[in-house]
């Protein structure tokens, strides 16, 4: 790869995106008075959808090659995503007054 410049310009507004999406829905979700589950559900489902729409972004605001974008993409999306859990089940107390399941729990239908 002759230009490594262009991973991190395509992961900066690719992180930016996701980070704005996850936050306006789970906090709308929070100041809407939904439960914890159902706001985790519906920030995540709204950033994972729009997965096509931050690359988009990314290849209007930079543009850099396309394929470029399609291999990159999912290298940051994974790890961003990571984070948002992390951030979901840190705030899930504060914000909803709820503990969250512990992931070993909930694959046996708790």
């Amino acid at each position: 790869m002759a230009r490594p410049g262009v991973i991190v310009r395509l992961a900066v507004p690719m992180t930016i995106f996701f980070w704005a999406m996850f936050a306006v829905v789970y906090l709308t979700s929070w100041k809407l008075g939904m439960s914890y589950a159902d706001a985790v559900a519906v920030a995540f489902n709204s950033t994972g959808r729009d997965f096509e729409i931050a690359i988009a972004i990314a290849i209007t605001a930079f543009n850099p090659a396309v394929a470029m974008a399609t291999v990159v993409g999912p290298l940051i999306e994974v790890p961003v995503m990571l984070v948002l859990v992390w951030f979901a089940r840190a705030t899930g107390r504060r914000l909803f007054g709820t503990t969250p399941v512990p992931a070993v729990e909930m694959g046996r239908g708790h």
